[in-house]
This record gives structure tokens, sequence and C-alpha cells, in this order.
């Protein structure tokens, strides 16, 4: 049996100085502090309505994410077996437009729009833009493979003035039935 010899290990002495410990100091929440972030004519006026509020805003958002996908998954099953949608190719560029306008706008002006498409370089910018074009398309099929379902399951929907989600609510409800 042989035995062999372990290499010499040297011992490294490290020494640290900390210069600053930062703690997050949240803002005490009162009745001052609810009434800047909600206003006064919120409802809500104490800790307790905070929290009820911010459980109802979950539920809702779960709510809404779920039935989102729902509907995604039915529309893409319908799209995918029964039905050929196909968008002229004028509506897709105004759908771009105004989602570059729409760019335009979170980013304050043309100019940031244009800097920022430099700073990230000139491939990445026409993925960008052909990924605008991509989504544009998308969401018209599912407007139009929508507004068919609506059609033919003759959903009553009130076009002037449409709640949000109404349509995707109202036809979840008809098919749970």
């Amino acid at each position: 049996m042989l035995l062999s010899k372990k290499p010499d290990v040297k011992v490294a002495e490290l020494k640290l100085v900390i210069q600053d410990v930062k703690q997050i100091v949240l803002p005490e929440i009162n009745d001052e502090m609810l009434e800047k972030l909600f206003g006064k004519d919120s409802n809500v006026k104490s800790e307790k309505d905070l929290i009820a509020f911010i459980e109802t805003s979950i539920a809702e958002n779960k709510f809404e994410t779920e039935l989102m996908k729902q509907v995604e998954d039915l529309l893409n099953a319908v799209k995918g077996k029964s039905l050929k949608v196909e968008v002229p190719h004028t509506l897709v560029e105004e759908e771009s437009k105004s989602r570059v306008a729409n760019l335009e706008k979170r980013f304050g002006s043309q100019e940031r729009v244009d800097q920022y498409f430099k700073q990230i370089g000139e491939e990445k910018t026409k993925q960008f833009m052909e990924d605008i074009k991509t989504a544009s398309e998308q969401s018209l099929e599912k407007f139009f493979v929508l507004q068919k379902l609506v059609q033919l399951l003759e959903l009553q929907i009130n076009r002037e003035n449409p709640g949000h989600l109404e349509i995707e609510k109202k036809l979840y409800e008809k098919l749970v039935k």
C-alpha cells in the first residue's frame, strides 16, 4: 500500500472591514400614509382595509390570469383544429404602428426609443420589431377568433361600453354551463 503525500496546504488570512450596514426602513402604515397612497375618497382607511384590499386584488388578479389562460387555450384549440384566420397585412401593419406609438409614449419620445434601439444594436432592434409584428398578428387572430365564437355562441356583449374582460367572462360562463 502506497501512502501519498498531501501537498502543502497554505493558510491565508483574510481581513474584512465593514464600512456600512444598511437597513430597509418601511414607512409606518397610518391614516396619513394610506390617504397619500390611495386618496381621500378611497375605501382603504386602515391597516385592516389595506390587507383586505391586497387580498381582493390578488384574488382578482389570479382569477383574471386563469381566465385569460383558459380562453387562450380555447382560442388556440379552435384556431388549430377548425378555423383558419388570415389577417390582412394592412391591419397587422396598423396594429404594429400602434404598438410602436405606445412604446414611444412609454419612453417619452421618439428620440429615446431611437437611443434605446441604438444601445441594443441593429440585430436586436430588428428582432424586437419582428416580435412586435408577430405579437400584432397573433393579437388580431385571437380577436377575430373570439369575435366568431361570440357570434356562434350568441353571447350578448355590450359593444358600446364593454366591461373589463366582459367577452372572456361571458365565453367562460357559457362553456362551463
